[in-house]
């Protein structure tokens, strides 16, 4: 979402060069027209979960999330068992006091009463477990970087040094991706500070599946150990990831559906087992 940020305070802060950046390079491509068709296609799936990987916002207002969060009424409607956010980048865009409380109220809507002191935590469903990282902080106005504190990643140690239970799937949820789509770290200016031991834990099969965004194409990485899947921008690019996870097997399945079209694409479908191996 989109919206003027309606205070001179944003004249001195990183929201004029996110505005700038909006009106100048992405406004053309934007299609928030997507979110509707988007909303009506998830729901014909029955989805046990949605689940957004952060970037709400374009410039972190008050007015950005309130727009976000009655755009997402029918996504979280769709859901039968839950829907999940972690903040994007653009969500934690500046100290501002007025952006961090729509931040934190938003969290708390969209995460039914788990707000932004519960990250890391985990979700437990019929064999299935969840990780989510809240990965987004305040940066330099030329720089779109995340990190994984040291918290955090103590947090993941011990919860991936636990033994397995029978049958059950690990999928790790936070906003910038691992790797990016041809394997290697992102950008100085894009990357995600403590990704270290998650990218070796991926290599271990200590997860499964990372799902995340920050990168606006949408990608899939089909690596040794742990897939990846980066949802992209659905109001920029049009894709929706679908991933299945099927019990029985302990297995997954990914594919796309186009939005941009309104037809469905399996572009990149793929399956990988609960133990890492394709």
């Amino acid at each position: 979402m989109w919206c003027w940020p309606g205070t001179w305070r944003a004249l001195f802060d990183k929201r004029v060069f996110g505005c700038l950046n909006h009106l100048l390079r992405r406004r053309r491509r934007f299609r928030p027209s997507r979110l509707e068709r988007a909303a009506a296609r998830i729901s014909s799936l029955a989805p046990d979960w949605v689940i957004c990987t952060g970037d709400l916002t374009t410039t972190g207002t008050p007015a950005e999330f309130a727009a976000a969060c009655r755009a997402l009424k029918p996504f979280r409607a769709a859901a039968l068992r839950g829907f999940l956010y972690v903040p994007g980048n653009h969500d934690c865009y500046v100290r501002d006091a007025a952006c961090q409380e729509a931040l934190a109220k938003t969290c708390l809507a969209l995460n039914d009463g788990h707000g932004l002191a519960d990250f890391p935590r985990v979700v437990e469903d019929r064999g299935l477990r969840l990780f989510l990282l809240n990965e987004a902080c305040p940066t330099a106005p030329w720089l779109s970087c995340g990190r994984i504190d040291e918290t955090a990643t103590e947090w993941l140690r011990e919860q991936f040094a636990a033994p397995r239970a029978e049958k059950e799937g690990r999928v790790l949820v936070g906003h910038f991706p691992v790797r990016g789509p041809d394997g290697r770290e992102l950008s100085s200016r894009r990357h995600l500070a403590g990704a270290g031991p998650v990218h070796e834990w991926s290599l271990a099969g200590a997860y499964d599946v990372a799902l995340c965004g920050h990168i606006h194409h949408a990608f899939r990485r089909d690596a040794p150990g742990a897939m990846e899947v980066c949802a992209g921008s659905l109001t920029l690019e049009g894709r929706i990831d679908v991933l299945d996870f099927f019990p029985e097997s302990c297995t997954f399945s990914q594919f796309w559906l186009d939005m941009s079209d309104d037809e469905p694409a399996p572009l990149l479908a793929g399956q990988i087992s609960a133990t890492g191996a394709h």
